[in-house]
């Protein structure tokens, strides 16, 4: 064991080639200055998933604590829990002066205006089904090699693990959390090296059957997808509940023992949410009528709505108290005036239960795929030319992909992270629509010999912007991680009368190059750092600078 530690000590300092983000092994402090950092301690480590109910979590956040502080990762993290808790500060600050009649005057617009707007959006005609596959690679390794039954085991290595499987969930092991650290939780616990083309192999008999529910059903990844089942069971004079348990039964029948979790509700957002209240192997059914909606949503915490994240779930609880979507409702008047404009439309939609019900295409104005992209991570490494190979096969992979899908774009995104987890995203806009190695490989390689010199551990391209005319499969066809859009373009100012809820849904967030924080699409700087969204470029003095204490004049003159 102690060879262990001195090889994780290594790893620390290096990195992993396989993605694993450094940590530290410091031994088990026994204070309780320690005990109440760890219990404070927030990451995607510690965040329970299906299957970790029983888990005590004072004690993984005190085992990951442990694990993790001194290393580079956890300082990233501290940089970033640092500049969440400037925002709070800034917000709670901008809550006191706030006048009553501004309240006032900003809750007769929510009720008046805002809500009865929104309320005219619901759509109750439809039947969704979101299907999520129980604990997917660990359960695919399970039927290849049935021994595993019962066994506390990760897909991945002692770097970075996938998935774990519902045996070492209760030891409170889950994906995207290093091996070793899942090792210290569970001694015991085997790894499994990934198989993808057998991943991808029985996702495609999972689409096979979905297929036959809904022809158009949309794949979110290899192991979800959302259906519109109201025709399937008009046919067929299914009830809800029924249709749930066929399509969990043909899923069963033909993959050979997978099982998977289904929600069914009146939209994709509800539909979504309710696959993940009676995992594994179960579904939940939300009721089509109003009430039953909004009082499901009222007692709903936010951190369940899609699109909310750890970031943005401690902004609501620190600086106004808000827990669950009933608290979004109350606090509206308050929301609006803290948040910007897309954020508090898209909390007010999501708390009330209103979402999209159509498919992407029958939507209006939808152009399809926004954007394919692929990345890597690996040993950190400062080399050139080792950067540069490992660029050629990111292109090579995108290239498959886009060709895959008869895709040609004319945007280009670079992505990386250093050594240190930050992040930087670089774009070009070409002359001409491309699709082949070469190409990408070339105008990517610009991109990058404008990073260097530079230590990098993680690298992606993305295209985006394509010929609109070329038709396109729906679904994620890749086995890449996919990073979010960062559109070139300024946002375009709308006056809120003639911008529907859809349109606000499209209009494209961007992830803060410096700190990842995710931002509305009307933001030109970060709201957590103030890192320009054209430039890349931090303002010096955030506390000075932000545009919370700017004019709108001062604030144009600033851009």
């Amino acid at each position: 064991m102690a060879a262990e530690h001195k090889l994780f000590k290594q790893q620390q300092r290096v990195g992993r080639e396989d993605g694993g983000d450094p940590v530290s092994t410091n031994p088990m402090p026994s204070t309780n200055a320690h005990r109440s950092n760890a219990v404070d301690y927030d990451t995607v480590y510690t965040n329970a998933k299906a299957g970790m109910e029983e888990v005590d979590q004072e004690k993984v956040k005190q085992v990951v604590y442990e694990m993790s502080k001194d290393s580079a990762y956890f300082e990233n993290e501290s940089r970033k829990n640092v500049a969440t808790e400037k925002r709070i500060e800034r917000m709670k600050e901008k809550l006191r002066g706030l006048t009553a009649k501004q309240l006032s005057q900003a809750a007769v617009v929510v009720q008046e205006q805002d809500i009865v707007y929104l309320e005219s959006l619901r759509n109750l005609t439809r039947v969704w089904c979101h299907i999520d596959m129980d604990a997917f690679y660990a359960s695919v390794e399970q039927i290849l090699d049935p021994s595993l039954a019962g066994v506390p085991f990760a897909v991945g290595s002692k770097s970075m693990i996938s998935t774990a499987s519902y045996t070492a969930r209760k030891f409170g092991v889950r994906s995207a959390m290093p091996g070793f650290i899942a090792e210290s939780l569970c001694p015991h616990i085997r790894f499994v090296k990934p198989k993808f083309e057998q991943y991808k192999r029985f996702s495609m008999i999972t689409r096979a059957i979905f297929a036959k529910f809904d022809p158009d059903f949309e794949a979110q990844s290899l192991d979800e997808a959302s259906m519109d089942v109201t025709d399937y069971i008009r046919v067929h004079g299914l009830s809800t509940e029924a249709c749930a348990r066929k399509i969990r039964e043909a899923v069963c029948e033909a993959t050979g023992g997978l099982t998977c979790s289904v929600g069914v509700a009146p939209n994709k957002m509800l539909a979504k949410i309710c696959s993940d209240l009676n995992k594994p192997d179960g579904q939940y059914i939300l009721e089509s009528n109003r009430e039953t909606i909004l009082d499901f949503m009222r007692k709903l915490p936010c951190r369940k709505i899609p699109g909310i994240g750890r970031v943005t779930e401690k902004l609501l609880q620190k600086s106004l108290g808000i827990e669950t979507c009933g608290d979004l409702i109350e606090n509206a008047a308050k929301v609006s005036l803290l948040f910007s404009k897309t954020s508090y439309e898209f909390f007010m939609r999501s708390a009330l239960g209103i979402a999209s019900y159509t498919h992407k295409e029958h939507e209006e104005g939808s152009l399809g795929r926004k954007g394919i992209s692929c990345e890597r991570t690996f040993k950190p490494t400062d080399n050139a030319d080792i950067l540069e190979a490992k660029l050629l096969d990111i292109a090579g992979v995108l290239a498959q992909d886009m060709d895959a899908e008869s895709l040609r774009g004319k945007t280009l995104t670079l992505k990386i992270k250093l050594s240190n987890f930050l992040v930087k995203t670089r774009c070009l806009t070409l002359d001409e629509y491309i699709c082949t190695k070469e190409k990408i490989f070339a105008r990517g390689r610009e991109l990058l010999r404008s990073e260097l010199p530079a230590e990098i551990r993680l690298m992606g391209l993305r295209m985006s912007n394509f010929q609109e005319e070329q038709q396109r499969d729906r679904g994620q066809l890749g086995l890449e991680s996919y990073f979010r859009e960062s559109d070139e373009k300024e946002p375009k100012k709308v006056e809120k009368k003639s911008r529907s809820v859809k349109e606000v849904r499209e209009m494209a967030e961007w992830e803060c190059p410096a700190c990842t924080f995710r931002n509305s699409g009307t933001e030109r700087w970060c709201e957590m750092c103030m890192t320009s969204r054209i430039s890349g470029r931090r303002l010096q003095d955030p506390a000075v600078e932000h545009p919370y204490n700017q004019k709108n004049k001062k604030h144009k003159k600033m851009m």
